[in-house]
């Protein structure tokens, strides 16, 4: 028989030791350790209970903070928006004023109307900008909204300018006049152009004589394949030469009209220079006097020093990119090598390319300081100072710079010495351009003047798209180049060549009306002086002789060029393809 003892009884030394029933465990044991099993019993219930108690007080504490975790997550998200639509309310407003900027560039209002919506809008940003930006893109704000600025204050003048020139076109939608520069030019495409003949053809390009069907405007359409250009590592010269065409400001650089692409191509609408250039001219005459040489490297160097004003190298100046105008004057062109003043670059064309750029590519004014040297060497001795049979020939005769002087006056000896010298800082022109004009070779030269000074040399042209001074000879190598009228699907590499630039279109409107006028002269009035007439009268080229003067220096009638011969004349630079980087 079992007893149940609750571990309180006395235990009795003498009475047998039996199995007891644990009343706290409810288990067996002898009465003999019936206290000590006791005393673990309830040491153990104790600290169950224990236990319990501080399971149930960690869940109490857990829920409460797991609920104070999400009170506080709301009370972050609901100051978080808050101050989210404090800190970008500026950024948003900033936002839909350019919105309805763009909104009301589509629609079709009246110029009054516009001019007051532009007027609006530059009242709410000049409000916004009172109010200040945020922490929050600040620096973004401020930025954008002095850019709006600007934009609303040019379409304001623009509007304007309509107004003032038109005040009947206050009541109706009119045309809004184009920004000065480069502006969209829409739908123009090759299919506007009626393209003549080709002028010079390239591995990258080829050149057209062509006419603008809408207007009849002569020019050189300069036609690059896309895929020509990509393959080459062309694509970022390409966009050089557009912003350099379409920008410039210069009497002394070859313009550009117009630039739009196709899916295969882009287009450049040149200027058409009907004289060829110096290339062609060294190829006919062989060379020419001191002082037509001085007068074309003066106009050269004019053009150059316009781009070294703008940060710009051109890299590649040449007898082949130095074009005739009709007037005689020249003008550079072919900017395709062109790279800023900071930019490295081993390119160009041997035998023009200065030492330093063989080296290591350098970037500064003086490597095309020496390119004026070789050009002023070749047109006065009808042939480059550096010369060899191969490249690598060419290439050592460029390092070692040895000039032979013996075709040369000491003056222009003097002048060519001090361009090709092989130090980069010792090199004339590296104090400023004014050391090159101060030069005795220049004595007579009226730098200010140029535009006024009877060229050596004009043209003689039967009509606005006379081509005599080009080679007949050549071919198109790419059929699609008339034929391309595809839309573009270029989206990125190209986006920014579509343009026509309005200031060089006015100049060419000005000077065609100023043809049409000298083309008609009044009997008892003469001919204003340097216009060219339909017939004009016999002129030279400028042939070197042992008569130094410029009024009576030998030379034979500039005749056209042979239409037969082989082509022996160089193509214009509007028309040369890209040179290759070294």
């Amino acid at each position: 028989m079992i007893s149940i003892l609750d571990g309180d009884e006395a235990v009795d030394d003498d009475a047998p030791d039996e199995l007891v029933l644990c009343r706290l465990c409810e288990q067996q044991v002898l009465r003999s350790s019936l206290q000590l099993h006791t005393a673990v019993c309830k040491a153990n219930h104790r600290a169950q209970d224990e236990d319990m108690k501080a399971t149930k007080e960690v869940r109490e504490l857990l829920g409460l903070l797991s609920s104070t975790r999400r009170q506080a997550l709301l009370s972050l998200v609901t100051i978080a928006v808050q101050r989210f639509q404090l800190l970008c309310a500026p950024l948003l407003k900033l936002n839909d004023l350019g919105e309805q900027l763009l909104k009301d560039d589509v629609a079709e209002m009246s110029p009054l109307h516009h001019l007051g919506r532009l007027t609006e809008l530059a009242r709410e940003l000049a409000q916004l900008k009172r109010a200040g930006g945020s922490e929050l893109g600040g620096s973004v704000f401020y930025s954008c909204a002095s850019q709006l600025k600007a934009i609303i204050a040019d379409k304001i003048g623009n509007v304007q300018e309509l107004i003032d020139l038109d005040p009947h076109a206050l009541d109706r939608g009119s045309t809004r006049p184009l920004k000065r520069g480069m502006s969209f030019t829409g739908k123009l495409g090759i299919k506007d152009f009626t393209m003549i003949r080709v002028l010079a053809s390239g591995g990258f390009a080829q050149v057209w004589l062509a006419k603008k069907k809408s207007t009849g405007d002569v020019m050189a359409i300069k036609a690059m394949r896309k895929e020509h250009l990509r393959d080459t590592d062309q694509v970022t010269s390409i966009n050089v030469e557009h912003a350099i065409l379409g920008k410039h400001a210069s009497e002394f650089l070859v313009r550009a009209f117009y630039s739009f692409r196709s899916a295969h191509h882009i287009y450049f609408a040149l200027e058409y220079m009907p004289g060829g250039d110096l290339s062609s001219m060294l190829a006919e005459c062989g060379c020419i006097a001191e002082p037509s040489a001085a007068f074309y490297v003066a106009e050269t160097l004019l053009g150059m020093q316009y781009l070294h004003t703008k940060h710009i190298l051109h890299r590649d100046i040449k007898p082949s990119n130095v074009l005739i105008a009709e007037t005689g004057h020249i003008k550079l062109a072919d900017f395709g090598l062109s790279t800023s003043m900071m930019q490295h670059k081993k390119c160009g064309t041997l035998p023009y390319v200065a030492p330093e750029v063989l080296k290591d590519g350098s970037a500064s004014e003086a490597l095309d300081h020496w390119a004026v040297g070789v050009l002023l060497y070749e047109l006065i001795a009808g042939e480059p100072p550096f010369r060899g049979e191969t490249p690598k020939q060419m290439l050592a005769n460029i390092m070692e710079t040895t000039v032979d002087a013996r075709p040369l006056s000491p003056v222009t000896a003097s002048l060519i010495r001090s361009l090709l010298q092989i130090n980069p800082a010792l090199r004339l022109g590296a104090s400023g351009f004014e050391e090159i004009q101060a030069h005795a070779f220049f004595a007579f030269t009226l730098w200010d003047r140029m535009v006024e000074q009877t060229p050596p040399f004009v043209p003689q042209l039967a009509a606005g798209d006379d081509d005599a001074y080009f080679p007949r000879t050549l071919m198109p190598n790419d059929d699609d180049i008339d034929s391309d009228s595809s839309d573009d699907s270029e989206s990125e590499s190209f986006k920014h060549i579509t343009g026509v630039n309005v200031d060089h279109l006015i100049s060419l409107a000005r000077r065609s009306s100023k043809k049409s006028l000298d083309s008609t002269p009044d009997s008892s009035t003469p001919t204003a002086g340097g216009s060219i007439t339909a017939t004009p009268p016999s002129v030279t080229r400028p042939l070197k002789t042992g008569d130094k003067s410029a009024g009576q220096q030998g030379s034979r009638p500039a005749s056209r060029p042979d239409k037969k011969k082989s082509g022996t004349l160089a193509s214009s630079s509007l028309s040369r393809p890209l040179s290759r980087p070294l």
